[in-house]
């Protein structure tokens, strides 16, 4: 109700400038236009703060600003305090003065006179309007741009977890800042699996989501420590090519220092010799942390950019695929590397009902699943598979 008697009252307001201003006007063009050049210095800023103040530079900036970084704002202060001031005191002043001396109103008009040419009034009036144009679709378009609402993101970074208090305090954020004019109400955007424990007595106030994540993949809440109800736990499977595999001995005692990429070394290289195991896997397709061997008595001594070694308790033969499970931060990184591609197909697990998996795009696969890597002679894929 509160808008609506703000839009009516605003609307009052100017009809009432409207017909004051009628009946002190002239009745000809120059009036309508120029208000019979009698703008005060006042008057004059005002309309220019205007002029700039439309969704083009408000929402457009705003937009441009979470792009590109802060320093838009930066350069919209520099039009805003030299470039359109000092155009105005520097062209501006001298236009108004030969507009004023000749009777010049438009620019088309200007032009036609400085140059004795009716012909480039009409080409400027076309340049014009075809500028002019979408500069006012935009600031109508942004005149119905409203805040959508907010979005809650529990756990991701801080490992905060959700409560239905916290639920109340976003929903109490959301009613100080959202547009009240909004057709649909309001949206409140629930992040995380998480969440899905804390709805029990939770009775939504705005539109409600629940952004989910990777819970209901693998099943289980990751945050939490619990299965999801109704959810059988899959983990994910990261199936990747041997390349080589030999019987090595220990390395050899010497100091230690960075590794390739300036850090420590994160390797567990075994004391004993043993089978090394090259696969077609690197931190560039995954996150080495992450993976799980399902080969008994074998574990990941490290991993390159583009390869890892696998320690294993038997020789490998070159092309053999070994399987890994994923941790969902294992996934994110296979699924959103530009070196690894996917196919999703269905299976069932165990006569659960299908679950989503992944094809390798080439080579030998698996029954079903995979990402497969796209610039190494191997494949790497992901298959959903029971978590023992």
């Amino acid at each position: 109700m509160i808008p609506v008697v703000v839009i009516f009252a605003y609307l009052a307001v100017i009809a009432l400038i409207g017909s004051i201003a009628y009946r002190r006007g002239r009745n000809n063009t120059e009036d309508f236009f120029l208000a019979s050049r009698s703008i005060g210095s006042l008057v004059f800023f005002l309309s220019l703060f205007a002029t700039n103040m439309t969704a083009f530079a408000i929402l457009g900036s705003s937009g441009q600003a979470y792009r590109r970084g802060i320093g838009i704002y930066g350069m919209m202060a520099s039009s805003s305090c030299f470039v359109i001031p000092l155009t105005i005191f520097f062209i501006g002043t001298r236009l108004w003065a030969l507009g004023k001396k000749f009777g010049h109103q438009t620019q088309v008009s200007f032009f036609r006179d400085r140059w004795e040419c009716n012909h480039i009034g009409t080409v400027i009036f076309v340049l014009s309007a075809a500028m002019l144009v979408p500069y006012m679709i935009i600031s109508i378009m942004g005149g119905g741009t409203v805040l959508a609402g907010i979005s809650v993101n529990f756990a991701c970074l801080s490992g905060q977890l959700p409560s239905v208090e916290l639920f109340r305090d976003a929903e109490a954020v959301l009613s100080t800042v959202a547009d009240a004019g909004d057709i649909d109400g309001p949206l409140l955007s629930l992040g995380g699996s998480c969440c899905l424990q804390c709805l029990a007595g939770f009775v939504p106030r705005f539109r409600t989501e629940i952004r989910s994540g990777g819970g209901p993949l693998y099943g289980y809440d990751f945050v939490s420590a619990a299965p999801l109800e109704g959810l059988k736990r899959v983990d994910p499977i990261l199936s990747a090519t041997v390349l080589e595999s030999f019987f090595k001995p220990p390395a050899p005692p010497g100091a230690a220092g960075l590794d390739a990429f300036g850090h420590v070394p994160d390797t567990t290289l075994p004391h004993e010799p043993a089978w090394h195991a090259l696969i077609a896997l690197g931190r560039r397709d995954c996150e080495p942390q992450g993976l799980r061997p399902l080969l008994e008595g074998a574990y990941i001594a490290g991993m390159t950019s583009d390869v890892g070694m696998l320690i294993t308790p038997r020789e490998l033969r070159p092309g053999e695929a070994v399987e890994f499970a994923l941790d969902y931060d294992a996934l994110v990184r296979a699924v959103t590397s530009p070196f690894v591609s996917q196919r999703f197909v269905s299976r069932t697990v165990g006569g659960a009902s299908p679950t989503g998996g992944a094809q390798p795009t080439g080579g030998a696969s698996p029954t079903s699943g995979a990402l497969s890597t796209d610039d190494t002679p191997s494949a790497a894929h992901a298959d959903p598979e029971e978590a023992p």
